[in-house]
Formats: C-alpha cells, structure tokens, sequence
C-alpha cells in the first residue's frame, strides 16, 4: 500500500521471541551484565555503587591532570633551558669566528715582519 509505514522485524532469541532492535552505542551490543559487586543490590544501592566509581574517576582525573601539567611545566623549563643553551652556543661560535679573524689578521702581521 503506498505510503504506508514499513514492518519493522525483530530478531528473534532461542526460544522464537522476538528481540527488540539494537540500540548500539560506540559498538556495545551486549546488555549490561551483573557482577558479584553488583549482584544483590537494590537500585539504592547501585546509585551508591555508581557515585563512589564515579568519585574514584574523577579523583584519578585530577591525580592524572596534575601530572600532565607537571610534565608540561618540565617541558617547557627544558625548552626554555635549551633556547638558552642554543643562544649561548650562537654566541660562542660568532665570538671563535672573531678570535680566528683576529688570529689571521695578527699572523699575517707577524709574517710581514
């Protein structure tokens, strides 16, 4: 019939009933699945269960956070301590370019004597 809205069909399970549709999120087909932590908790308790993984989270983000900008902190003294290193290395090369001028100019004196 046309414009008439198209059969959505179901898988099925084992036992012929009808699945309901995947409904997958960044690849997870599976439902959720009881562990021995959470087995015999009622909703109260998983709330608990959820807000102190979630707490152990955030506390490992900020451990991790203050590393990162320690390691950033570090990055940054070394790269200021290597443009420092690099200017005097410019320097020291430009003052040998003058001293080997200097040297050749007083040799060539000296030979003429």
């Amino acid at each position: 019939m046309p414009g008439a809205m198209p059969v959505r069909t179901h898988k099925l399970d084992e036992h012929g009933t009808p699945q309901p549709r995947s409904r997958r999120i960044f690849g997870n087909s599976n439902p959720p699945q009881e562990t021995n932590q959470t087995r015999g908790l009622d909703s109260q308790g998983l709330l608990q269960l959820q807000t102190e993984r979630m707490r152990e989270q955030d506390l490992v983000a900020v451990e991790f956070s203050a590393l990162l900008r320690r390691q950033r902190e570090m990055g940054e003294t070394i790269g200021n301590e290597l443009d420092l290193q690099n200017q005097l290395l410019t320097e020291l090369d430009q003052d040998m370019d003058r001293t080997g001028s200097k040297l050749a100019t007083a040799r060539r004196q000296a030979n003429k004597l």
